[in-house]
Parts: C-alpha cells; structure tokens; sequence
C-alpha cells in the first residue's frame, strides 16, 4: 500500500497508473530490483554530494535533456534550467513522469533518434 499511495505517483503520471494492464507491467519490471536499504541510501548520498552545476558551461557533449512533464521529483521547469546552463542542449519535456524511458516509451525513443539524426 506504500508503494501504491506513495512512490508510484511520484514516478508515473495519473494517465499511466490508471491504464488497463500498467501495475502488472511495473510489477514484472520491478520485481528483479529488489535491494536492501543500505545500497540505496549509499546511492542518494553520493547524489546528493555530487554537484556539477557550476561545470554546465565546460559540457559541450549533451545535446538532449528530456524531463516528464509530471515528474515530481525532478520537475520538468528545474531540468529545463538545467538545460539552458548547458551550451548546446535542447530541452524537451515528454507526457509521462519521472520514469520517461518506460512510460512514454515512443516518444522517448522517437526523441533519442531525432537527436542522432540531428548530430546531436
């Protein structure tokens, strides 16, 4: 229940939760990424110690940045300023949460391939 009330609407958009099949599909997704609490909590300190903002300017390789426009926890306006510190990135944001790659997995792909067509 946890899981359910809790950190799902914070990865997936309310769309996705609520179409037919989508808990199973999570369920056989999430199922082999079961690990114990201390790798985890290894893993938010090292990201939150690690800041590179003041490095955007230096990044000349990312082109792409893409953000769910319902991702709570990175809001799409913070990842488009995250962008914009960045010389030659283009920001879009895709419908989904924060979990983009699997909820909006067409336009996902469709973005990462306009990117390469570009050169970017």
């Amino acid at each position: 229940d946890v899981l359910h009330r809790g950190l799902l609407p914070m990865l997936f958009s309310a769309g996705f939760l609520h179409r037919p099949g989508a808990f199973a599909t999570l369920a056989m997704h999430l199922d082999g990424l079961a690990a114990p609490r201390e790798p985890w909590a290894a893993q938010l300190d090292n990201l939150l110690a690690h800041d590179l903002r003041s490095a955007l300017a230096e990044m000349h390789a990312v082109r792409l940045v893409l953000a769910g426009s319902e991702d709570w926890l990175f809001p799409a306006s913070e990842v488009a300023r995250l962008a914009a510190g960045l010389p030659r990135a283009r920001f879009e944001a895709l419908a989904s949460g924060h979990a983009v790659w699997f909820e909006a997995e067409d336009a996902f792909v469709e973005a990462v391939h306009r990117a390469f067509d570009r050169g970017e």
